[in-house]
């Protein structure tokens, strides 16, 4: 903190100007709302958004005076996964931004200041995000403790200042650990805390006025239900509702199979998808036993095939750990599937070249898979995709749609993966994909 010219207090790039200071009373409940948020990437101006937001309240002796966190659904998708932790199954049934907005204003109503690590770029989201949602965002000082404690990163700074810095990149534990180091300043600098004592609370938006009155409650982190989990129950259901009896014709199990095939092509059941099996496996007589089968060959080729090159990846081994999952199979059978010498490699999997050449390919979302040790961006994915005789497209147009979309979360809510569940367009998992393509990826 410094005072250039003696007419204004700074605090990083932010100030509260002198005469405020002197003309106002003080008011000793004071408070400041320490803010953070995770989001999709860097740009808002680039359709980035929010994915998780925290507030923690802060007295002006220090003391936490309150919390409030909540994902956030950014109905697109939703960025690096490796960096925030979340992924979009974590996020289907978060609200978005408008319908958490009572709750986040109730949160910070009341705070004369706001504040942040990095406050430029939490401002900048808020105010995207306030104005998206049609409201005029606030008139408000921010106080920035990266300026503030000198400059570096969340973790310096909190080491800096004797502060526990918790788990990075998650919005709670980013918002204790810039609180926690404004309350180490508040507590040896009496001027500081003078300083912020006259700012009046700042005014939020009437939210009577929000065109949109679709409100939901807040989802923290912790009680964020895997939309896999729901997955996994579904085709449980499938099973449990068989018949114990009957022998299944071949032809049946072969059907059931290929059903079975296109509904896990992204890696995600729903409920729908999940009934109309059962309805199949009801109709053609498919007993448990059928069922449970069929069940346990599908994950053996995807063993056979994952063996390709001696090696399964963890690219391979996830894949594989979410079908055995998905499939109602203890993954303590398919530990044993891996380890079965007997079972060989088979390149089932893989598509001819016939039936890719010259078929329409869409992209979506950041990959996942590594080649050759380096994560696969955009650029190789297209290559590769060319190579196999496909032609990428960057729509999913009416007129001429892909045979497939292809993404690397099952649940992303990105632009592309909602109009192909609109339009009927196959939503392919990055791993299935690669397999098509015959393609060996870490």
């Amino acid at each position: 903190m410094n005072r250039p010219d003696g007419d204004a207090i700074w605090f990083g790039d932010y100030h509260i100007s002198e005469q405020i200071q002197r003309d106002r009373p003080i008011d000793r409940s004071a408070q400041i709302a320490v803010v953070d948020f995770e989001t999709t990437g860097l740009w808002p101006q680039r359709w980035h958004r929010v994915v998780e937001v925290a507030v923690v309240r802060l007295g002006l002796d220090g003391g936490v005076r309150g919390e409030f966190h909540s994902l956030v659904n950014p109905k697109r998708d939703i960025g690096a996964t490796s960096i925030h932790g979340l992924s979009a199954s974590d996020l289907v049934d978060a609200p978005t931004f408008d319908e958490l907005l009572p709750e986040l204003v109730e949160a910070l109503d009341g705070a004369s200041f706001l504040a942040s690590h990095n406050s430029r770029f939490d401002a900048m989201f808020m105010h995207s995000e306030f104005e998206l949602a049609g409201l005029s965002p606030p008139t408000a000082e921010w106080l920035c403790t990266m300026h503030l404690s000198g400059g570096g990163n969340l973790a310096t700074a909190c080491d800096r200042w004797g502060v526990d810095s918790g788990t990075g990149h998650e919005a709670l534990a980013d918002a204790r650990a810039a609180a926690g180091i404004l309350a180490a300043m508040l507590r040896i600098d009496d001027e500081f805390a003078a300083a912020l004592r006259s700012q009046p609370p700042i005014q939020w938006p009437a939210l009577a006025s929000h065109p949109r009155g679709n409100y939901r409650r807040a989802l923290p982190r912790s009680a964020a239900v895997c939309g896999q989990a729901r997955s996994q129950h579904y085709l449980a259901t499938v099973v449990a509702r068989a018949s114990r009896q009957g022998i299944a014709p071949t032809a049946a199990i072969a059907a059931y199979l290929d059903m079975l095939d296109r509904v896990l092509e992204d890696r995600l059941v729903t409920q729908e998808e999940a009934e109309s099996l059962g309805e199949l496996a009801t109709q053609w007589r498919l007993p448990v036993a059928a069922i449970e089968d069929a069940h346990r060959e599908y994950l053996v080729r995807l063993v056979r095939f994952a063996r390709a090159d001696g090696v399964v990846t963890a690219t391979e081994h996830a894949d594989l750990c979410t079908v055995a999952d998905l499939l109602a199979i203890d993954r303590g059978v398919l530990g044993e599937l891996l380890a079965d010498p007997r079972l060989e490699y088979d390149n089932s999997g893989a598509l001819p070249r016939s039936e890719l050449q010259g078929r329409r390919v869409c992209f979506t979302g950041e990959f996942r898979a590594r080649l050759g040790g380096r994560p696969i961006c955009r650029e190789v994915a297209t290559a590769l995709a060319r190579t196999a005789g496909l032609e990428v497209v960057d729509r999913v147009g009416k007129r001429t749609p892909p045979a497939w979309v292809v993404v690397a979360d099952p649940h992303t809510q990105s632009k592309k993966a909602q109009q192909a569940r609109e339009q009927g367009v196959p939503i392919v998992h990055e791993p299935v994909f690669w397999r098509m393509l015959g393609v060996a990826v870490e």
